[in-house]
């Protein structure tokens, strides 16, 4: 199960990449909503969120989320109703 009432961030900033309409809010993993925390659990257990990012994705509302499990890092993005648009492994 995710942790993640323990985890806190430093305040949230926005992050610009180099596709100018892909910008990234960082946020603190307090701020996940729980449907998103939901489809965490189930489908990352004992996985733990490093970074979050509220962003776009397919002309989406997205979460860019960071998650780390012993040396295996992963990045997901989760779309505001908790469905995994995309995985990357590091």
């Amino acid at each position: 199960m995710l942790l993640i009432s323990t985890i806190g961030f430093a305040q949230s900033k926005t992050t610009t990449t180099k596709d100018t309409n892909k910008v990234k809010l960082k946020i603190k993993v307090s701020e996940i909503p729980v449907v998103v925390v939901k489809t965490l659990n189930k489908e990352y257990t004992n996985f733990t969120p490093e970074k979050v990012y509220k962003t776009k994705k397919n002309n989406k509302q997205a979460y860019f989320i960071s998650l780390i499990k012993d040396e295996t890092t992963t990045v997901v993005y989760i779309d505001t109703n908790g469905n995994i648009l995309n995985e990357l492994d590091d």
